[in-house]
């Protein structure tokens, strides 16, 4: 069996006053217990364990569960192949977006076709444009349907909501591009007519304009950049737009709304219902970790969820007490652990949220943490949602698992990390090799996860997986010499290696090539595949800024049909 790679390094010079190993002049290795270093016959290094030969990986016999698919997932295989070459070509010859998203792009581009023809069936329409009205109505449920967290199509498809939050944006960009030809129509008309006037004076034309205005200011506000940049002016127009819209509509034409809108209140109630199912109110400890990165540990809730869901979070304090915001869960439930710390009589970890500063809100709640020694408060959790598949997918149920993440993103890849390794502890995973990439700015960003991945990696070593840790500091400057300018301050977590005992975990100091990492991992799966008579499946993770997901998206597009197959399929799973 090959080693395995983590590092195309051929020098390797110690720095004597850091006390760690420079890979070239940008790639430091850090010391870990239970693994050590490893070379194959090609001058390539690679990790083992201490007390075991490579081959591990291959000759442990697996004593977990049947391995079991979801019905999408099974019968994925040539189909996703070719879509995903399909779209590989879109992105070369049209662009990324388009070829990035090609299978949603085939709904968008469904719904539009679909909303042309229904008009253009109509009579005449500067006649009787009305047609467009009746189209824009006909959206009202589906908008409420898909703008639910607890919704049937999530259930039925295996995608969470937030998947499916594109179709919920077409709907409603198409709700208001009718609406506004049936707007512009009725204006041609009476001024046709003579009567714009007159018609001005109408109530329920007045509901009709004010109905329009609502949804100028949802259409207006959801527009992407406004949406990220000032994500409170989204969520108040986009609440304010909405009621304005659905109270106005009634007085403009009852008898033709009245079905489709009490349907789609309907939807909304229910998902209400379901949601204040979820809900709990439980005391929270808020500390800064810097002032880049809040931790909000939530007391009193130890399992229920699955790694890599998220919870909605309302703050009881604060003049903020009314907003609610997702994040992340960044552990693992208690039932799938490495921390011991609950069977041994001491409190839990409870719930970990980490909140990133990004916004209005999360930079309030970092200051405030900083200007004390944490917050004590209680919180309102809603959830848990989301989550590989909806939830139906199973990481341990892969052979290979590829964990991507930049940033605060790494808040999903660590709690799928700990599980994976917590089953594969309990002899209930399948999955044998795990790599572990995590890109951040700065060398002092590590340090929010850092203690998590130590664990992880001690943990391993006990374990059938292969870990493989890799992480990338993009905005650390070094000398023209090659040298650092100054040294690294220590991470928390270095002070407490054993010596005797130590692995190695790459951290370079350059900005990462991920397709070409994400591809060499492929590959690394297929050629195991083919070595044993067949695969058994590889997950890709990836959680972070918009544009290293579209690289991680890109890279697995462009995977061969053939590596397909040899390496057992291939999943993909982005935020």
């Amino acid at each position: 069996m090959p080693a395995i790679h983590i590092t195309r390094s051929k020098a390797e010079l110690i720095d004597g006053e850091m006390g760690t190993n420079i890979i070239s002049p940008k790639v430091h290795r850090v010391t870990f217990p239970g693994l050590y270093l490893t070379a194959s016959d090609d001058g390539s290094s690679g990790l083992s364990r201490k007390d075991e030969h490579i081959e591990k990986v291959q000759t442990n016999k697996f004593a977990g569960r049947t391995i079991i698919r979801p019905l999408l997932s099974q019968r994925q295989g040539i189909a996703a192949a070719y879509m995903g070459w399909a779209g590989a070509k879109m992105t070369k010859f049209i662009g990324g977006p388009v070829g990035m998203h090609f299978g949603p792009w085939l709904i968008v581009l469904a719904i539009n076709v679909v909303a042309n023809v229904l008009i253009l069936l109509a009579p005449p329409f500067f006649v009787a444009p009305d047609r467009p009205a009746h189209i824009a109505v006909a959206q009202i449920p589906i908008l409420f349907v898909l703008g639910t967290k607890n919704n049937i199509l999530s259930y039925m498809l295996g995608r969470s909501y937030e998947k499916l939050n594109f179709v919920h944006r077409t709907v409603g960009r198409l709700l208001f591009v009718c609406a506004t030809l049936h707007v512009v129509g009725q204006f041609i008309k009476y001024s046709t007519h003579g009567v714009l006037g007159q018609a001005m004076g109408v109530p329920w034309v007045q509901a009709g304009l004010a109905a329009w205005i609502g949804l100028i200011l949802v259409t207006f506000a959801s527009v992407g950049i406004v949406r990220i940049k000032f994500y409170d002016f989204f969520l108040n127009s986009h609440m304010i737009g909405i009621f304005v819209f659905m109270v106005a509509i009634h007085f403009h034409m009852l008898a033709v709304v009245a079905p489709y809108t009490l349907s789609g209140l309907a939807f909304y109630l229910i998902d209400l219902v379901l949601r204040a199912c979820k809900v709990r109110i439980r005391p929270a400890t808020i500390s800064a970790i810097d002032d880049q990165m809040t931790l909000i540990a939530v007391r009193d809730i130890d399992d229920g969820w699955k790694a890599g869901q998220h919870v909605w979070v309302r703050i009881l304090q604060g003049d903020r007490s009314w907003e609610s915001h997702p994040f992340t869960i960044a552990n693992a439930p208690a039932s799938h652990t490495l921390d011991t710390r609950n069977s041994q009589g001491h409190p839990s970890r409870g719930l970990l949220l980490y909140a990133r500063v990004a916004g209005n809100f999360t930079r309030a709640l970092n200051l405030e943490a900083r200007q004390g020694s944490g917050i004590q408060t209680n919180v309102v959790v809603d959830g848990p949602y989301g989550g590989l598949g909806a939830g139906t997918v199973e990481p341990a149920d892969y052979r290979n698992v590829i964990l991507v993440a930049g940033g605060g993103g790494a808040s999903l890849t660590i709690a799928l990390l700990e599980d994976l390794i917590s089953r594969s502890l309990e002899q209930k995973a399948h999955t044998k090799v795990v790599d572990f990439i995590w890109i951040v700015k700065e060398y002092a960003h590590l340090n929010w996860y850092m203690s998590t991945i130590k664990w992880a990696i001690l943990a391993a070593n006990s374990s059938a997986i292969s870990l493989r840790v890799c992480l990338f500091v993009t905005q650390l400057e070094t000398a023209p010499n090659g040298k650092l300018d100054r040294p690294l301050p220590p991470l928390p977590s270095q002070s407490v290696l054993d010596p005797e005992d130590f692995s190695t975990m790459d951290i370079i100091f350059k900005r990462p090539d991920v397709p070409t990492l994400v591809s060499e991992a492929i590959s690394y799966a297929a050629l195991a595949g083919q070595s044993s008579a067949g695969g058994g499946g590889v997950l890709i993770s990836a959680c972070g800024p918009v544009s290293m997901t579209r690289d991680v998206q890109l890279a697995t597009r462009r995977i061969s049909i053939k590596d397909r197959r040899l390496a057992g399929g291939v999943s993909l799973h982005t935020e």
